[in-house]
């Protein structure tokens, strides 16, 4: 394996791991604001 594609293949590597990493989180934060949905407080002025 020469240079370029040794590179190649960890850039490959390291851009799936943060887009699953995003991916997790994106589930992550859907699944608290089910848990915990956003309440509007009623300010009477």
């Amino acid at each position: 394996m020469n240079p370029t594609t040794a590179a190649l293949d960890i850039m490959g590597i390291g851009m799936a791991s943060i887009i699953a990493v995003m991916v997790l989180f994106y589930f992550a934060i859907q699944g608290v604001d089910k848990l915990l949905p956003y309440k509007e407080e009623n300010k009477d002025e």
